[in-house]
């Protein structure tokens, strides 16, 4: 269940448990991101558009 509880910036809390810590509710953010993108986007744009830059960025690496 996707809670709508934001933040004054327009982060995101997927459920209560991720309200503990910043580490909790990046685990959920991301998970949200990977099972569900358009309820992410559609709940959180900011959010949705932070992970996805940072997925993106992280794909697109390339080691030597």
């Amino acid at each position: 269940h996707i809670q709508t509880d934001l933040t004054k910036d327009g982060a995101i809390f997927p459920s209560k448990y991720s309200t503990t810590n910043n580490y909790e509710q990046f685990a959920e953010v991301f998970t949200t991101y990977i099972l569900s993108p358009d309820t992410l986007k559609k709940l959180s744009p900011k959010s949705y558009e932070w992970i996805d830059s940072h997925m993106r960025n992280a794909l697109a690496f390339e080691y030597e």
